[in-house]
């Protein structure tokens, strides 16, 4: 048992490690609207909760990973050396 255990972590972890943007993006709005909820909404709440979620939208997409501007490997090969600065970025698949 403590091995299915140990199992059920390791996974949890990965999936919080691989989805972490996406449950905090859930979380905060949803603890501010269930607190807004429970004391009282007011109209004024709607503009504090619409204006966190547009918050959060724009972090996502100010933070979000793009695609790189160098597809091949000739293209990387043609920069390194030309007297730029080159940024080599290794991504595991994790």
């Amino acid at each position: 048992m403590p091995r299915k255990i140990a199992q059920w972590i390791r996974n949890m972890t990965s999936w919080i490690n691989q989805f972490s943007m996406l449950v905090i993006v859930l979380l905060i709005p949803g603890i501010v609207g269930l607190v807004l909820v429970r004391r009282g909404f007011q109209p004024r709440d709607w503009l504090f909760l619409g204006g966190l979620i547009v918050w959060v939208g724009l972090v996502w997409i100010l933070l979000r990973p793009t695609s790189p501007g160098l597809k091949s490997s000739e293209q990387v090969r043609a920069n390194i050396g030309s007297g730029q600065p080159v940024l080599l970025e290794f991504l595991s698949p994790y």
